[in-house]
């Protein structure tokens, strides 16, 4: 979504320029967060993704 996303847009307005169609099952979507809940969303989402990482590969994978 970041690659997508113009400098100039929210992230909202790049997923209503990427649907383009109201239509779309997902555009009820757009506006739903502000940016700020987005941030501390994708941030949680990070945080649990890297729990579930760190407990399914326990060992430090850089050094392999």
């Amino acid at each position: 979504m970041r690659r997508a996303k113009d400098e100039s847009e929210n992230f909202s307005d790049a997923i209503g320029r990427l649907l383009g169609d109201d239509k779309h099952p997902l555009h009820g979507l757009v506006g739903l967060l502000e940016e700020d809940e987005a941030d501390r969303l994708r941030g949680r989402s990070r945080a649990c993704r890297e729990g579930v990482n760190s407990r399914m590969w326990p060992t430090d994978r850089s050094k392999r």
